[in-house]
């Protein structure tokens, strides 16, 4: 599950980080068919589009993303100073 959420939060534009708090650990194999544009998910697809929205592909594998509040680490770069040398 912990490679689950990652792939989420990394290549998966869904606005908000994903983070794994099922408790799950192990492999599991199943699919997760949902509409897409390319590897990114349609939040709101076209009626005529037959595969479900992510949250409802999610839902129908037993699982849910829940939007919660939460910590963020954040890197914050002040200043760069660079010194200029001869190549």
């Amino acid at each position: 599950m912990a490679a689950f959420s990652s792939f989420f939060s990394s290549f998966v534009n869904l606005g908000r980080p994903v983070v794994n708090m099922t408790g799950i650990s192990g492999r599991f194999d199943f699919d997760l068919r949902y509409a897409t544009r390319g590897i990114s998910p349609l939040l709101d697809p076209p009626a005529d589009d037959p595969k479900p929205t992510i949250f409802d592909a999610i839902q129908e594998v037993g699982l849910k993303f829940e939007a919660r509040n939460g910590g963020v680490s954040v890197l914050i770069v002040d200043r760069v100073n660079q010194t200029l040398s001869e190549n």
